[in-house]
């Protein structure tokens, strides 16, 4: 039904927010580490000795991670590393400055933000998308409530019902009824449709339904289909639960 559309679209949009919300969080946080590490650390000069990369699987691709190694002194220490702090500028044999932890060398960074910056991006970017399904869920819910209490309630005629392929929710397209309403006042004809209905509503071709629409703007309007389907499951003793 209507409402499990729209439970789908919420669900999708939390789903995205709080994701969002997490990456941020390791954006933020890699940030802070890597702020700490560098006020801490000691700058020297290393070398590429090697560059080579190895496969992974990531949501059904393949993604290729590189892995630099170098080689560096530390108090006449010699230390090799392997970093993944890749640019497209390096080469095996180039000298590069890295930043180490004079307390344990063996511990490396580049002055790149690549990380918590790639973090951040991606976090804010799931949070508009998030925050923008749950904006339109709001602003359509309101805007439906602000027909139902203040539009006008015509009668309507379900003359057809298409299949929204444009959509598809769990698998499966769902339905959309247009119907034919005659203006009371003036005899104006205005073909409106349905919201998405995850059933088949093929049945109720022929019958009336309750539409709301603008008093000044007739292009604004609800079909109200779901009253529709709780009538005629009344009607015939048919309660859905899910």
């Amino acid at each position: 039904m209507q409402n499990n559309i729209k439970r789908v679209a919420a669900l999708i949009g939390i789903m995205f927010f709080m994701l969002g919300i997490i990456i941020l969080g390791m954006g933020c946080y890699n940030f802070i580490s890597h702020k700490d590490f560098m006020e801490r650390a000691e700058k020297t000069d290393a070398v590429i000795t090697d560059i080579s990369y190895e496969r992974r699987r990531i949501n059904g691709r393949t993604d290729r991670r590189h892995i630099v190694t170098i080689e560096y002194t530390v108090d006449g220490v010699g230390y090799e590393r392997e970093i993944t702090e890749y640019k497209p500028d390096m080469y095996e044999g180039k000298i590069i400055e890295i930043y180490y932890d004079p307390y344990n060398p063996n511990k490396v960074k580049t002055d790149s933000l690549m990380l918590p910056v790639t973090f951040a991006g991606f976090g804010a970017l799931f949070v508009i998308i998030g925050s923008s399904f749950i904006l339109v869920k709001i602003i359509s819910s309101v805007r439906r409530k602000n027909l139902m209490t203040n539009g006008d309630v015509l009668n309507g005629i379900i003359t057809n019902v298409n299949i929204n392929m444009s959509v598809r929710i769990n698998g499966r397209h769902p339905y959309r009824a247009e119907c034919e309403v005659i203006d009371p006042i003036d005899g104006s004809k205005y073909l409106y449709s349905s919201p998405n209905i995850t059933e088949d509503i093929s049945k109720f071709i022929g019958m009336e339904v309750t539409v709301y629409a603008d008093k000044n703007n007739r292009k604004r309007y609800y079909v109200d289909i779901n009253q529709l389907i709780k009538k005629y499951n009344s009607d015939n003793n048919i309660y859905d639960y899910r």
